[in-house]
């Protein structure tokens, strides 16, 4: 089964103006503070640390399949991560952005390994964002995943 989960800036440790729940390594905190605050999050959703995994977001198109040989000390540049793999978070960070979680309803009736991605996708302006480029992108991701997944 498929979770998601939506965290604020409250409840960590980081110091301002990353105050407090900051799980970004790319902005300038604390590394032992990211560390600390991504071990809170581990606990908040009941996953050991290296069954989460995060993107260096390029705002670009590139999705990164997480699988058994991923290293969660490791965040691929991307903007979307897609795995089948259980017992794992993926996880996308968002200011101005409009995140995307997919899952696959029709893997989870027939009881085959659920799909799931996360994707951050970057917005210029919300007024262009159309219902129309969410699904134009969406069908990019897809059709770059199948190609991943055929070895294409």
């Amino acid at each position: 089964m498929a979770h998601t989960l939506f965290t604020s800036r409250l409840g960590g440790v980081s110091s301002p103006p990353f105050d407090s729940f900051n799980l970004a390594a790319h902005v300038g905190d604390e590394p032992v503070a990211v560390t600390r605050n991504r071990e809170i999050l581990a606990a908040m959703i009941g996953l050991p640390r290296n069954r989460i995994f995060f993107m260096t977001q390029v705002h670009g198109n590139v999705v990164a399949v997480i699988d058994q040989n991923s290293d969660p000390e490791v965040a691929p540049p991307a903007d979307a991560l897609f795995t089948t793999l259980p017992g794992v978070a993926l996880v996308t960070l968002i200011a101005d952005c409009t995140p995307l979680l997919l899952k696959s309803e029709k893997a989870v009736a027939a009881g085959r390994d659920v799909i799931v991605a996360a994707v951050h996708r970057f917005v210029v302006a919300v007024t262009k964002l159309t219902w129309i480029h969410i699904a134009k992108w969406c069908l990019e991701i897809q059709l770059r995943l199948l190609m991943k997944r055929a070895g294409a």
